[in-house]
C-alpha cells in the first residue's frame, strides 16, 4: 500500500502581505516626496532672500559711492547765469553732481556727472544724465531697490543740525552728512548716515 502522498504547498506572498508592502512603500514614498518638496521650496525661498539682500547691497553701495564722490560746484540748467547749489534736496530724494564718470571709450564729455535720487511709488530710482546742462539731455533711469513704502533724507548742516531741505540758500556748500531711513516691505525700517568728506 503506497503512502499516502501530502499537496505541495504553495511558497509566495499572500495578498495581505502585498497590500502591507505596498501601504509601507507608498508612505515611505510620502515621506520622501514631502522632505524633497520642503528642501525645494526652502531653497527658492532662500534664494529669493538672497536676492532682496543683494539688491539692498546694491543700492548701499551706489549710495555710498555717490555720497563719497560729490564735488562741491554749482549746478546750472538752461540758463548759465542761474545757479543752483552743489546739492538740492528735500526727504524725498536729492540732486547733486559727483565725480569720477568712468569714461572708457574717450568720449568727449566731462567726468563729472548729474545725478538724482528720487522714490518713485514702491522704487528707489537713481536717475543720472550724459551732460551737465539740461538743455537736450535726457535721464537714463535705473531702478536700484524694490518694495520701499517709504524714504526719508536728512542732511547734516555744518552747526550740527539736521534739516529735511538743502539747497534753499544760494551758494551753499555741501552737507556734512546725509541720512537715509527707508521703509522697506521684507526688511522693515532701514537707516544709514553717509559723511561727506
Amino acid at each position: 500500500m503506497s503512502p499516502m502522498r501530502h499537496p505541495k504547498r504553495l511558497t509566495g506572498y499572500t495578498l495581505i502581505e502585498i497590500l502591507i508592502a505596498v501601504s509601507i512603500f507608498s508612505a515611505l514614498s510620502l515621506a520622501a516626496y514631502t522632505a524633497v518638496d520642503s528642501l525645494a521650496r526652502a531653497s527658492v525661498a532662500t534664494e529669493a532672500h538672497a536676492e532682496k539682500l543683494a539688491r539692498i547691497q546694491y543700492f548701499l553701495n551706489r549710495f555710498s559711492s555717490d555720497a563719497q564722490a560729490l564735488v562741491s560746484r554749482p549746478q546750472f540748467n538752461d540758463d548759465p547765469s542761474r545757479q543752483k547749489p552743489a546739492l538740492v534736496g528735500d526727504a524725498a530724494g536729492f540732486r547733486a553732481l559727483r565725480s569720477g564718470w568712468d569714461n572708457p571709450l574717450n568720449q568727449p564729455r566731462s567726468n563729472l556727472q548729474r545725478f538724482e535720487w528720487i522714490h518713485s511709488g514702491t522704487t528707489l530710482q537713481r536717475r543720472h544724465w550724459p551732460t551737465l546742462y539740461q538743455v537736450g539731455s535726457e535721464p537714463l533711469f535705473d531702478d536700484v531697490l524694490e518694495g520701499v513704502d517709504g524714504l526719508s533724507l536728512r542732511y547734516l548742516d555744518a552747526s550740527g543740525r539736521w534739516r529735511d531741505r538743502w539747497g534753499d540758500e544760494p551758494g551753499q556748500r555741501l552737507p556734512r552728512a546725509i541720512e537715509a531711513q527707508i521703509r522697506h516691505a521684507d526688511f522693515g525700517l532701514l537707516r544709514r548716515v553717509w559723511v561727506i568728506e
